[in-house]
């Protein structure tokens, strides 16, 4: 649905129950450093960050791979990731921000086990 002067959004016509998966954040994945090169439309970005050696946001990942070799120990320098969905992507990209929220972004690892580009999962 396109508001009156704010652009596209995301309605639903039905209540989901807290903890629903909603959908991937998809886009052009950056590294960081281009990312901020890159002028335009900003709306669409989301910033994954480094944070990928922070051991509590993995503790999960750890117990059920514990075998798993960590590529993010390889990185040179502590450069992160942006996905970019202004010009690729799917319906996550018109979700709005909100002050008081109401859907969380979770990273996942899946069909790599590289912790500096998880895939963005947006649940309620």
């Amino acid at each position: 649905m396109e508001l009156l002067m704010k652009g596209w959004d995301v309605r639903l016509l039905n209540s989901i129950r807290s903890g629903s998966f909603i959908c991937e954040y998809i886009g052009e994945l950056l590294e960081e450093k281009e990312a901020e090169q890159r002028t335009g439309n900003n709306e669409y970005l989301f910033d994954i960050g480094n944070n990928y050696n922070d051991t509590s946001l993995w503790a999960e990942v750890a117990e059920f791979m514990p075998d798993a070799p960590s590529s993010s120990s390889q990185v040179v320098g502590e450069s992160g990731f942006t996905i970019d969905a202004a010009m690729k992507g799917n319906v996550g990209r018109f979700i709005n921000h909100s002050c008081s929220l109401n859907l969380f972004a979770q990273s996942v690892l899946y069909g790599h086990e590289d912790k500096r580009i998880p895939h963005i999962m947006l649940r309620c």
